[in-house]
């Protein structure tokens, strides 16, 4: 059977190739569909995980997979959550994104708690059957950016199940306990009872 996964993200594809490789199923990207701007206007990761899903299937016919992540700090009452792409949107990289997150974190002085999510969504467009899989990893938003590894928020997320930041954790360590990791986790249960 083959599956698409809504994402133009080539890192991401890789990655869900993987998975779906072990599984023996084949997995191709939405690129290969006249897809189109997807505006994620959404009110959770899984509403916003679900509008790129059902936008890819229309365009492809096929059974969907998207996911949709960010990170939640408890002191910023669950933000940037959603908007973690787009959180200030004046900085020119994530490193500024990164230093500017510390900054706001130092302000408020309290609990530096905070959260990976992701939801995956599997969505078929024929019989509009949806699920929804939810990983999530806790830390706690770190005083300096540390490491090299990773991508986004990922050198100033302290990982209580690493003792480390992400960005000094391999992908190898970063997938077993990370949130997309533990969301796929719940999609690859799944796919392997239906098969």
């Amino acid at each position: 059977m083959k599956y698409v996964l809504a994402t133009k993200n080539k890192g991401k594809l890789e990655e869900f190739k993987k998975l779906f490789n072990k599984l023996g199923l084949e997995i191709i990207s939405q690129e290969e569909f006249n897809v189109g701007e997807i505006i994620e206007d959404g009110n959770s990761f899984e509403e916003n995980s679900l509008i790129k899903a059902k936008v890819v299937a229309k365009a492809s016919g096929l059974i969907t997979i998207s996911d949709d992540s960010g990170l939640c700090i408890d002191d910023l009452n669950g933000e940037p959550g959603i908007y973690s792409a787009r959180y200030f949107p004046e900085a020119k990289d994530y490193n500024e994104k990164c230093n500017k997150m510390i900054e706001l974190v130092n302000e408020k002085n309290g609990t530096r708690k905070a959260k990976f999510v992701s939801v995956i969504t599997l969505y078929n467009p024929l019989t509009e059957e949806t699920h929804f899989f939810k990983g999530e990893c806790f830390g706690e938003i770190s005083k300096e950016l540390k490491g090299d590894n990773g991508h986004g928020y990922d050198p100033i997320f302290y990982s209580y199940d690493l003792n480390k930041n992400f960005g000094e954790a391999s992908m190898e360590e970063k997938n077993t306990i990370s949130h997309r990791g533990r969301a796929f986790s719940k999609l690859e249960e799944f796919l392997l009872l239906k098969k």
